[in-house]
């Protein structure tokens, strides 16, 4: 009888340990994934941040971009005479070249009233139609402009559009506005959504409170109806972080101002990620007998830990990518205009601590118009790409090419003395003169011009050794063209 008790007394203490140990497991599976829950919302609030800081990023170096291209573009003699005389051709001409080479959409050029004169493709932004003789003066960028101040302001064009529309004044030959050149990138086509979901997140460009672009389907049109977030970006401008609901299904999400120039908000970036994933994740684990749920949790958060640093290098790789897009001129190889104001104000900031000089060259393809006129823009293309491996052919490793603009390129030659200038100048010349094309008309060749200059000691930035190495160049054209002159 008292083994009987005994052995009942050890069962009885054996299912009460059996339920405290169960419940202690399934108290430790609960914390585990609430922990893991945690853990996975941090990460993905931390990624959604990056990838909206890279986006915005991005839309920085397109529009410094742009601005460098319009302040050369509005001093161009020529540009500045087809506008005096609203010459239409020759304007679209130019519009559709620095549409090319920009990379964007909308270039166009309009007179001193706002009244559109030529756009690269007939229209400001895709699927909205600018015809000629059309006003633009209703947009806070052009009359900025037409008021000699040079601006960028996110606007919505039409029904459906909303575009980074960057306006800069373009003086006649008396110093006063005789127009603009305007150009935009329009933030609801479809190669910026791309970007905007491009990291298998889902994404909404508004304009104001207004959804004008939305991978969330149904979302498009409608009105952001939270007035916390409203307050936070768009009146504090300020990024928002959290939860929310859009269309009945949860995101984890974060909206980011757009701004312009004058500080003002114009709409917002919003990237998320369906809070939906996560539940069944939850959900899926918690039916699992509990023993099981602790595996799964743990290696659940493995899995999620090497998920998280393998998509870590994804996006460190997607940046650095992006970086050399930044870096490198598509069409030529040679680096970007971007880069070479970056390396230009280096080498001025070495030269006043007391290093020697580079060799600033200044190249200029002749008559890159005509052969452009004559035989089209793919044999202009084709022409700066073989100069451009021409000048790698006789160059170093050290020395770099920079894609200024157009037809015009920047050299860096450190350790160039003076006297080797010349010899160089005369082998470069001869190399790029040799090389001939074939444009189905008969062979043909095409010519260069070269200035060289040192910093000085007057110089205030690297935009006046550019300016001597300009002169040089100048005096070289004016010695008959494929010839090189140091300042």
């Amino acid at each position: 009888m008292i083994k009987s008790r005994f052995k009942s007394s050890w069962v009885r203490l054996l299912v009460l340990f059996g339920i405290l140990v169960s419940f202690a497991v399934l108290a430790v599976v609960v914390v585990s994934l609430k922990v893991f829950e945690h853990d996975f919302i941090k990460s993905t609030n931390d990624e959604l941040r990056h990838i909206s800081s890279g986006i915005l990023k991005t839309l920085e170096i397109q529009r410094n971009n742009i601005k460098g291209i319009a302040k050369i573009v509005s001093t161009r003699p020529d540009v500045q005479k087809s506008l005096e005389e609203s010459n239409e051709e020759e304007l679209r001409n130019f519009a559709q070249d620095f549409s090319k080479s920009l990379g964007i959409f909308g270039v166009t050029f309009c007179d001193k009233n706002g009244i559109a004169i030529a756009s690269a493709n007939d229209s400001i932004v895709n699927g909205e139609t600018i015809l000629k003789g059309e006003p633009l003066a209703s947009l806070l960028s052009v009359q900025s402009a037409l008021l000699g101040e040079s601006a960028m302001f996110y606007e919505q064009i039409g029904d459906s559009a909303f575009a980074e529309i960057f306006a800069e004044p373009i003086l006649d030959s008396n110093g006063k506005i005789a127009g603009a050149v305007i150009f935009t990138y329009d933030l609801t086509q479809a190669e910026f959504m791309d970007v905007l979901c491009g990291f298998g997140t889902d994404g909404t460009v508004f304009c104001e409170n207004r959804r004008i672009a939305s991978s969330i389907s149904d979302a498009k049109g409608t009105f952001l109806k939270n007035q916390t977030i409203e307050d936070e970006v768009l009146k504090n401008g300020n990024v928002f972080v959290g939860r929310v609901k859009v269309d009945k299904m949860d995101f984890f999400s974060v909206y980011t101002p757009l701004k312009n120039d004058d500080g003002t908000i114009a709409g917002m970036i919003f990237v998320a990620r369906k809070i939906q994933i996560v539940r069944q994740i939850y959900h899926g684990i918690l039916r699992v007998i509990v023993p099981t749920c602790i595996l799964v949790a743990v290696a659940l958060i493995i899995a999620l830990t090497r998920l998280a640093i393998h998509d870590g290098r994804v996006l460190r790789a997607k940046v650095h990518q992006l970086g050399r897009q930044v870096n490198w001129d598509v069409l030529t190889g040679a680096n970007s205009r971007q880069f070479g104001m970056t390396e230009l104000a280096h080498c001025f900031e070495n030269f006043s601590g007391g290093v020697q000089s580079p060799a600033i060259m200044l190249l200029d393809v002749d008559n890159f118009k005509s052969v452009n006129d004559t035989y089209g823009h793919e044999a202009g293309d084709e022409v700066l790409k073989k100069i451009v491996k021409a000048v790698y052919e006789n160059s170093r490793a050290s020395d770099k090419l920079i894609r200024w603009g157009g037809d015009e390129f920047v050299g860096i030659f450190e350790g160039m003395k003076r006297e080797i200038c010349e010899a160089y100048s005369e082998k470069l010349l001869k190399s790029i003169s040799s090389i001939e094309y074939d444009f189905g008309k008969g062979n043909a060749h095409v010519t260069v011009s070269v200035g060289f200059a040192y910093f000085s000691k007057e110089d205030n930035g690297y935009e006046d050794v550019l300016s001597r190495a300009d002169e040089a160049l100048y005096r070289s054209k004016a010695n008959g063209k494929n010839s090189g002159c140091i300042a």
